[in-house]
């Protein structure tokens, strides 16, 4: 089967989409690991200006502390380190230190400690995608982004952060929390055509801590300088058959000289088959047992009835007349109508369950920020509607 594939940003364009894959993947796996050394005297003054050595793994490095007592190694290969520094002319040497794998290790090294004590103060991974990297990539909404990372995974359509319980993340925008469902589930999936810059933070534990790791994804939405601006980003895989079309749109306008910013994001997804299993075929004796629709669709192994379309808006009011006060406003509205392909009615797919879901949510947030102190105060209402019915007699309830 020949899958076609065309983005439209102001222009088409086709990516080559296994380089980039590999390309990205190898950035991600030898870029995760980082080694954060912080040394300071008996009396918690940082120390700058000081030499530090790293050398285990066939790996040595070199570099200095700044003015804040830090430095950093980058790009590490998992395995045990020794750090070796200077101070007053006395060198010292912290053996087997442990750099897991697609994690960031924190260390305090104390000067003329008895123990010089290591304190594991952090491990996990925070990684940047850049507008350049959302431009290039034929990647369309956060839930591909997060899984093309080591560590996260996709099952049954939600998010594991390195093993973890699904849906044990939280999705921000600008700072404000996405809404998420009674269960606990995330609502909506931002696609990355409304975005400048995401950030992926998960745990760096291992899996034998148990399955309460977590995770953060921050979107960051555009602050164009210019009073009007717009981006339109969509695409299909037409004529292949599987019917995957998305289409996210913004625009937006800055007002008393980029004081006051509104932004108007729409986001609509529909998928003829939202789930391909190819492991489902039909034979030729069901011919006179199915429709002719569903047994065509089956031959080309696409699953009738297990469509899924989702309808989202959000509005954003923010307002910044001072330059330490700030108030974010914003409206989002999710609808998300998913049909479920199951084998049990094979031969009377169309009644097949349905499910609604729609949520409301408002909310505004007012931050204000001093040079050493910083204060934030948030206020939020959502509203869900959830419904699962019969595929065809969904809203008849007598039927």
């Amino acid at each position: 089967m020949t899958r076609l594939s065309f983005y439209i940003l102001c222009r088409v364009r086709l990516e080559c989409v296994y380089l980039f894959a590999f390309c990205f993947l190898s950035f991600g796996v030898t870029q995760a690991e980082i080694l954060v050394v912080e040394i300071a005297n008996t009396n918690d003054y940082l120390q700058s200006n000081i030499s530090v050595k790293l050398h285990g793994n066939q790996i040595t490095q070199q570099t200095t502390t700044d003015t804040t007592g830090r430095c950093r190694f980058y790009a590490l290969p998992p395995g045990q380190y020794n750090i070796t520094y200077t101070y007053q002319n006395q060198s010292t040497t912290h053996h087997n230190i442990l750099i897991a794998p697609d994690a960031i290790t924190e260390l305090i090294l104390t000067t003329h400690s008895a123990h010089h004590q290591i304190n594991y103060l952090r491990t996990g991974t925070a990684h940047d995608i850049t507008l350049s990297m959302l431009q290039k990539g034929p990647i369309h909404n956060i839930t591909q982004w997060a899984t093309s990372q080591p560590g996260i995974s996709q099952h049954q359509n939600k998010l594991h952060f390195r093993g973890g319980r699904s849906e044990e993340v939280r999705i921000y925008i600008d700072g404000i929390p996405e809404p998420v469902s009674h269960q606990g589930q995330i609502v909506t999936s931002p696609t990355t055509a409304n975005a400048t810059h995401v950030t992926l933070v998960k745990s760096g534990f291992n899996a034998q801590y148990g399955q309460a790791m977590s995770g953060i994804i921050h979107v960051v939405t555009p602050h164009h300088p210019r009073n009007l601006f717009g981006h339109i980003e969509g695409h299909t895989d037409h004529p292949s058959g599987y019917g995957q079309n998305q289409l996210a749109t913004t625009l937006g306008s800055s007002l008393f000289d980029h004081k006051i910013a509104t932004i108007i994001t729409t986001n609509w997804q529909h998928a003829t088959d939202a789930d391909p299993r190819h492991s489902v075929n039909v034979q030729e004796n069901e011919k006179d047992l199915l429709p002719p629709t569903d047994f065509q669709n089956l031959s080309k192994g696409q699953l009738p009835y297990n469509s899924q379309t989702i309808y989202a808006l959000r509005g954003y009011v923010k307002v910044g007349l001072f330059h330490n006060l700030r108030i974010q406003t914003r409206f989002t509205h999710n609808k998300q109508e998913r049909q479920y392909y199951e084998h049990t009615y094979r031969y009377n797919l169309r009644h097949t369950p349905k499910t609604e879901h729609r949520t409301n949510s408002f909310t505004t947030q007012l931050h204000w920020q001093k040079d050493h102190t910083h204060l934030t105060a948030r206020i939020s209402q959502t509203t869900h509607h959830y419904h699962q019915a019969d595929g065809t007699h969904f809203n008849m309830l007598f039927a």
